[in-house]
């Protein structure tokens, strides 16, 4: 009886999620199917979808948020929820048809969610008793409660299937992805839906205990320990005068970011140790934002503008703007971080002022002034230019590779195609890619590579002994047996490595590795890394046997060099 009474309680709250809820219920089992066809299909689906499914789940609930804080009509709730359609639907058809390059497609999609997010917990605290920082409190705990439930139902589920695949029968893999898969995109978010309190039915909510004792006595010390490591790295930089170090860099929007939610939740506790953190942490916080501000700024003009450092440099300007409003006690109960943040969001995706768009004119405006100036651009089209000094090479492949990864080359004045592999680099420009930390005086170093595919296919039945060869100066001599009469022998020393077939004693093919990349290096590689099918195969013939040699792989340096490949010998009956 009890059971079909929990049943029966837990069937009424789906269906009041639901009701409240409809369209982000919708696309939850959208995604759900969506990575339910990426488990079971070999071939990758597109990427938009994932994406546009993730907005749209963020849009229709913060369209939900305003029907029930300020338009309570069932009309405007139908438009809301049709508004945020259209709004999905564009930014998927955007995605799209733009073939946009996954890089910015990801930053873009973080973007929105970071900004919708702050939004659905922001728009209960307007004009209300409650604080934002009540608001983020409720939503948090929210979030920890359900997120720890679906740990331990996923806990469950994965022991369960193991004991079913040990104990019973095999299992398939996938089981425990698409377990994982409905527990992540459905039973959370759902008991998540299901926990939040209408508009007026919310309450100013405290931290429990367990959560007080962990924002005091863990995530506030480490923060604070956190803070001074940085802190001190600022000092130490100052002092040396090395302002263009970006070793902060990669780590600051995350710290910004973690950093903020601790102390949005250290504002509601009580302790003395949390007050304390309250009232110095954002003086620190504008400190640290505005030297890295500074320093970001300064290293566009040393190695440019480009979309990480572009993010880098708005939030330390949002982390400096919300240092200095915490900063002043009067100002702490206020929600000014959620407009803010939402409007740097908005200026970070928006076009023409885009963190790509403006990277990609930087980028392309310094490559094109490095070609001109190394003679690499002429009329109008790329020119081979093999005088062009390392620094300048080592810039353009910077610049090159950075455009590449973002599909966009062929912004550049010459160039059709929108990225370059290192050949094509190599045949435009008469160069290869140079990256920093090439000494060209100091190692000189030829390389080829023969993909797998073109020495796979063999007819093995024509030969008499077949072996996988890997040498390098590390190598002890070795000799192996070829049938009844023959050995072979692979000797190596620091500089050089030497192959030797003998019978019964007497040398019968004898091959000298630094002649064989001699031949190698001089006469049969062009493009400096790529060997044709017809050219990997090397033949040493003698009365008594012949040997062939397949190159897979052949590097030589001015103080070592390896070879791989596979060696077949053909005796003489």
């Amino acid at each position: 009886m009890k059971l079909i009474q929990n049943v029966s309680t837990y069937t009424e709250q789906f269906i009041k999620v639901c009701v409240r809820y409809p369209l982000t219920v919708a696309l939850l089992f959208s995604l759900a199917m969506y990575n339910l066809l990426q488990i079971e299909s070999n071939q990758q689906i597109e990427e938009p979808y994932f994406q546009a499914i993730l907005v749209g789940i963020m849009l229709s609930l913060v369209s939900q948020q305003l029907h029930e804080r300020y338009f309570l009509r069932i009309k405007m709730r139908l438009f809301l929820i049709g508004l945020s359609l259209v709004l999905m639907l564009s930014y998927f058809f955007f995605l799209n048809t733009l073939s946009i390059p996954f890089v910015e497609m990801h930053y873009r999609t973080i973007t929105i969610v970071l900004m919708t997010s702050v939004m659905f917990i922001g728009l209960p605290s307007i004009d209300s008793q409650i604080r934002f920082s009540q608001s983020f409190l409720a939503i948090f705990k929210r979030v920890f409660i359900s997120l720890f439930y679906s740990i331990v139902l996923i806990g469950g589920i994965g022991l369960i299937i193991a004991a079913v695949d040990l104990l019973l029968f095999s299992v398939s893999y996938t089981m425990f992805m698409h377990a994982f898969n409905l527990v992540a995109t459905l039973f959370f978010p759902l008991i998540f839906l299901g926990s939040i309190p209408l508009q007026d039915e919310l309450v100013k909510e405290m931290p429990s205990p367990i959560l007080e004792k962990l924002l005091t006595y863990v995530l506030v010390p480490i923060t604070a320990i956190y803070t001074g490591v940085v802190l001190l790295y600022i000092a130490m930089t100052i002092a040396q005068t090395e302002w263009l170090d970006a070793l902060l860099e990669p780590i600051l929007i995350s710290y910004f970011i973690l950093t903020l939610i601790i102390y949005l939740l250290a504002l509601e506790c009580n302790h003395t140790i949390t007050k304390l953190f309250v009232s110095v942490f954002p003086k620190i916080l504008a400190l640290i934002a505005l030297f890295q501000t500074i320093v970001s700024v300064v290293r566009i003009g040393d190695i440019g503008l480009t979309y990480g450092r572009y993010y880098v440099i708005l939030f330390s300007v949002f982390a400096l703007v919300m240092g200095v409003i915490y900063s002043m006690k009067e100002m702490r109960d206020s929600g000014w971080i959620a407009p803010i943040l939402i409007g740097a969001s908005l200026v970070s995706i928006a076009p023409f002022i885009d963190a790509f768009t403006l990277s990609r004119v930087y980028q392309v405006n310094a490559l094109e002034s490095l070609f001109e100036e190394n003679a690499l651009l002429t009329d109008g089209e790329i020119v081979q230019n093999s005088d062009v000094q390392v620094s300048d090479r080592k810039d353009i492949t910077r610049l090159v590779n950075y455009l590449s990864d973002l599909d966009q080359l062929d912004y550049v004045e010459g160039i059709e195609q929108n990225r370059w592999d290192p050949n094509q680099f190599e045949s435009a420009l008469g160069f290869s890619p140079q990256y920093e930390g090439y000494q060209p005086d100091i190692i000189n170093m030829d390389s080829i590579t023969v993909e797998q595919e073109e020495t796979s296919f063999l007819d093995l039945r024509s030969y008499d002994y077949g072996s996988e060869l890997s040498i390098s100066p590390y190598d002890e001599t070795r000799e192996m047996t070829v049938g009844d009469d023959f050995i072979l022998t692979v000797e190596t020393e620091n500089e050089n490595f030497y192959l030797t077939l003998s019978e019964n004693g007497e040398d019968v093919v004898e091959i000298d590795g630094m002649e064989l990349f001699d031949e190698l290096f001089d006469e049969r590689v062009e493009n400096g890394t790529q060997l044709s099918p017809n050219d990997q195969i090397f033949t040493y013939e003698a009365d008594a046997a012949t040997l062939d040699l397949h190159i897979e792989h052949a590097m030589r340096r001015d103080d070592t060099y390896q070879f791989s490949g596979r060696l077949f010998v053909t005796t003489e009956d």
